[in-house]
């Protein structure tokens, strides 16, 4: 990623924002420094003095940023010391995925991309299987009515994406396993911010409707593996769709959500 251009970045006192928002930019910016590794882990931070006359703020504003991080638990702050910069690898968390998914310059990151595409196909793939094996009768009566239910918006792209996401859930909840529904429900309030990159429109279901449809079958069988290979099959299909889509975008095209 391209290393961040602190003074292009400054964030100036003559700005309407208010106090709030001008942290959190100050926060992100930061934070984007630690994540490029323009602070290294253990190096002490410059003062807040001179984070405020850099970004033209107040030291207020500089030290509710630096109380961001260090809750992130990027930072920590040592009184009468200064605040030292932690390893993102050891204590850095998902909440971090928005900065990462975006270069410096507003397009997507790829690899970052890859590697989400990669820990999802794993993670659903196990909770599919973990579903397959303890999924009460009710709990399956329920997702193959909510299967039938997708099979008929099809061509309703915001019902599509809603009952969707309701499928997913019970099968989600199928699996037993709280800390995949944690998961799932961080993955959710990611994802929002980025919706129009990661959905498809119906049209472009690609067999994913048949998915759910084989999904059930192996869920009656409680044949956990099957379950497995169907899911890894459809996401993988996803994924070459995806980054085909992505790869024919012209550069103007490529650029993220405006920040």
């Amino acid at each position: 990623m391209v290393k961040a251009q602190a003074r292009n970045n400054d964030v100036r006192m003559g700005r309407s924002d208010s106090s709030k928002t001008v942290s959190k930019e100050v926060t992100d910016k930061l934070l984007r420094r630690i994540i490029n590794g323009d602070y290294s882990p253990g190096q002490k931070l410059p003062t807040e003095r001179e984070l405020a006359e850099e970004f033209g703020i107040n030291r207020i504003m500089v030290r509710e940023a630096l109380k961001r991080i260090e809750m992130l638990g990027l930072l920590t702050i040592v009184h009468g010391s200064g605040s030292y910069v932690e390893d993102i690898n050891i204590r850095g968390g998902i909440e971090l995925t928005d900065l990462l998914l975006m270069s410096d310059d507003s397009t997507w990151n790829l690899k970052i991309l890859h590697d989400i595409f990669e820990f999802h196909e794993f993670t659903v793939a196990n909770a599919v299987r973990f579903a397959a094996l303890r999924i009460s009768d009710k709990e399956l009566e329920n997702i193959e009515s909510l299967v039938a239910k997708r099979g008929q918006l099809l061509e309703d792209e915001e019902g599509l994406v809603e009952v969707t996401l309701e499928l997913s859930r019970a099968i989600v909840e199928a699996s037993h396993n709280v800390y995949i529904h944690l998961l799932f429900n961080s993955a959710i309030r990611l994802a929002e911010g980025f919706r129009e990159l990661f959905e498809l429109p119906g049209h472009l279901d690609l067999g994913v409707q048949t998915f759910f449809e084989r999904l059930i079958e192996a869920f009656k069988h409680k044949d956990g593996e099957l379950a497995m290979v169907l899911s890894n099959r459809v996401f993988e299909t996803y994924k070459q769709h995806f980054f085909n889509e992505l790869d024919s975008m012209d550069g103007n095209n490529k650029e993220g959500p405006a920040k």
